[in-house]
């Protein structure tokens, strides 16, 4: 994105929706492009005096192909160096911008501006038959996570169940035995 058009792009994502945070962060690269345009114009005088002593050494062989060699070397770093100086002019009129987005569980929409048509007699019947299957799902959807949730006591519920029921088919089975204690003596 152009500079000149990052802090509005900025301000107009915040407003969109719950912000946790924000921050902008900048990289200065004057100091690291000057060095690499001093660097490259050396490189280009190097290679004029390699061209200029290519033209006047043209006896021996040997030395004509080590200068020819060289001299390629120095122009593949000079193409390498004037490629990543575009790269940094480029990035110095754009803003890269990182945006992580996430989506609030729940989220109920404000409510918008109001539909250019009224709702008909079936848009509501639709609406609320819809909005009944919704609410009998989650109700099924509820209860399906209360017997999930008591799984690990049915046992312990039943042994209890079944403690009491012993206890009270003992009682029920001999009468006389649980009001031995509660009558009076005749005698």
């Amino acid at each position: 994105m152009p500079v000149q058009e990052f802090e509005a792009f900025r301000e107009a994502v915040l407003k969109i929706g719950e912000v946790e945070k924000a921050t902008s962060d900048s990289q200065d690269i004057t100091e690291e492009f000057a060095d690499l345009e001093q660097h490259i114009k050396n490189k280009l005088a190097e290679e004029e005096g390699l061209r200029k002593f290519l033209e006047k050494t043209t006896d021996k062989m040997e030395s004509f192909l080590a200068v020819r060699r060289e001299l390629n070397q120095l122009r593949d770093e000079i193409d390498r160096q004037q490629g990543k100086q575009k790269r940094q002019a480029d990035l110095s009129e754009m803003s890269a911008i990182n945006l992580f987005v996430r989506e609030r569980q729940r989220y109920v929409p404000e409510k918008g501006p109001d539909p250019a048509e009224t709702p008909t007699f079936a848009m509501r019947i639709r609406r609320a038959f819809t909005g009944s299957l919704d609410a009998l799902a989650e109700l099924g959807q509820g209860l399906a996570v209360a017997v999930v949730a008591l799984a690990p006591w049915l046992p312990l519920l039943l042994a209890a169940a079944a403690a009491c029921w012993f206890v009270r088919r003992r009682r029920l089975a001999n009468p006389a035995r649980s009001s031995v204690g509660t009558q009076p003596k005749a005698g």
